[in-house]
């Protein structure tokens, strides 16, 4: 298991020994949110991957008692939207691409198909002279 050091600190964290609950930490950590990790917990988010069903809408900010914490789960919300938009963006890429190589493959076989014909002709010529 990983220490965890104030913020601001390098964070020592074995990748083969981390654990999800230590990857939600570390990135926490990393966007110096570790004070939100109690409110967190409490809405059931245990581990990196709980903050993908984390609704902001439902959280009740009124529990939130600091300006502080309310600026951090901001911030938070900022970084989680920031995500979606970039693995949103990373499936076009994808989808893109695949259409892309349907495409390139078509090419492929008719160039295919007319290099036999011309290496055959070739190959005809050459026998002629």
């Amino acid at each position: 298991a990983s220490t965890f050091m104030s913020e601001g600190e390098p964070l020592p964290l074995d990748a083969e020994g981390a654990t999800r609950q230590d990857v939600l930490q570390a990135f926490l950590h990393g966007h110096r949110l570790l004070e939100l990790l109690p409110l967190l917990h409490k809405h059931g988010v245990q581990t990196i991957d709980d903050l993908d069903t984390l609704n902001f809408e439902e959280l009740d900010f009124a529990e939130v008692d600091s300006d502080t914490l309310h600026t951090q789960l901001e911030e938070l919300k900022a970084l989680k939207e920031e995500r979606d938009e970039q693995i949103m963006h990373r499936q076009s890429e994808e989808e893109l691409q695949a259409q892309h190589l349907a495409f390139l493959s078509h090419f492929k076989i008719e160039a295919g198909t007319e290099a036999a014909l011309m290496r055959s002709e070739l190959e005809q010529a050459l026998k002629e002279d």
